[in-house]
C-alpha cells in the first residue's frame, strides 16, 4: 500500500500532530499571491445556514472553523472527526469556545454516525488519502440528508509541479508524483462521484507561489520526509536542494510554484 493511504503511517506519523501539515500551510500562506485566504474561500463555499448539522471529516486542527469562528451563523452544530487521535485534540483545543461543536475520531469508510444526519458534509484536502473511496462516498451519502450537499476540496494534477520536479532532481528515487497522488482530483472528481451525487460542479481557487525565501521551502519539503525519500539527515541532498531554491531566488527573484486548487460540491 502507497503511504499516501496507508492509514497506520497517516494517524502514527505523518499526521500524528499538526507539525507537518503547518509547515505546509505555512508555505502557502506567506508566500501566495491570491490576497483571499485559502481557508477563508473554502468557507465561503459551504454557505452555512443557521440549524444546519455539518460533519466535517479529516478536520486536522480545525483550522478551517478556527479561523472563519466569527462567521459562523448562529445555531450550526459541527461535529470535527479525524483518523488521527492528536488532530481531534488539537481540533478540541481550537474550537472549543464554538457553541455546538462535537469531536470523534472516524474513519471516512465507516462514519459513526447514525443516517441522515448531517446537512452538509466537508471533506477538505483528504480524500485521496481514503483507501477506498467509493466507500467512503457510500458512507458520506448515508449520513446526509436527502437534499444535502458534499463539498470536497483538493487538488489538480499539476498542483505543486515545480516542488515535485525538484525533489526528483536531487532524488530519482522519489516516488512523490506517483500515480496514487491522482487518486481523486480536479480533473476525476466529478467522474468518481457521479453515481452517489448530482448537480455537481467545480469551483476554481486561482493562485500560485512566488517563494522568495529558502528555508521555508526546505521546511515544506521535510515535512513530506517520508514520502518524499528525504529527511533531514540527508545533508547532502538538502544542502544541494537550499543551494538550488538559493541561486533561483537570486535570478528570478522568487521561486515560482504553480498551484491547483478547488473545490466539488455535489448534492445527495
Amino acid at each position: 500500500m502507497s503511504r499516501i493511504s496507508d492509514r497506520t503511517y497517516l494517524k502514527d506519523e505523518q499526521y500524528k500532530t499538526s507539525t507537518n501539515l503547518q509547515a505546509r500551510i505555512n508555505l502557502h500562506r506567506l508566500y501566495g499571491v491570491n490576497p483571499y485566504p485559502w481557508q477563508r474561500w473554502v468557507y465561503d463555499q459551504l454557505n452555512l445556514k443557521p440549524g444546519m448539522h455539518v460533519l466535517e471529516i479529516g478536520c486536522g486542527p480545525a483550522d478551517l472553523w478556527r479561523i472563519n469562528s466569527d462567521q459562523i451563523p448562529q445555531g450550526v452544530n459541527i461535529t470535527l472527526g479525524d483518523l488521527s487521535v492528536g488532530m481531534v485534540r488539537e481540533a478540541r483545543n481550537n474550537t472549543k469556545e464554538i457553541p455546538g461543536s462535537r469531536y470523534l475520531c472516524l474513519d471516512a469508510q465507516a462514519i459513526a454516525s447514525p443516517q441522515e444526519t448531517f446537512n452538509l458534509v466537508v471533506a477538505n484536502h483528504m480524500l485521496y488519502h481514503v483507501p477506498d473511496i467509493n466507500l467512503a462516498f457510500k458512507e458520506i451519502g448515508r449520513v446526509l440528508k436527502t437534499g444535502g450537499r458534499l463539498c470536497a476540496a483538493t487538488n489538480g494534477i499539476e498542483h505543486m509541479k515545480e516542488l515535485h520536479d525538484l525533489i526528483r532532481k536531487f532524488n530519482p528515487d522519489s516516488p512523490i508524483r506517483s500515480v496514487e497522488m491522482a487518486r481523486f482530483t480536479l480533473e476525476n472528481a466529478i467522474e468518481l462521484t457521479k453515481e452517489h451525487f448530482h448537480d455537481m460542479e467545480l469551483k476554481i481557487y486561482k493562485d500560485n507561489l512566488q517563494i522568495t525565501d529558502v528555508e521555508p521551502l526546505i521546511a515544506y519539503i521535510l515535512s513530506m520526509s517520508s514520502l518524499a525519500n528525504i529527511n533531514s539527515l540527508d545533508k547532502t541532498i538538502v544542502q544541494s536542494l537550499k543551494n538550488y531554491v538559493a541561486m533561483e531566488i537570486n535570478t528570478r527573484g522568487h521561486f515560482f510554484i504553480t498551484k491547483s486548487q478547488g473545490m466539488l460540491i455535489g448534492y445527495l
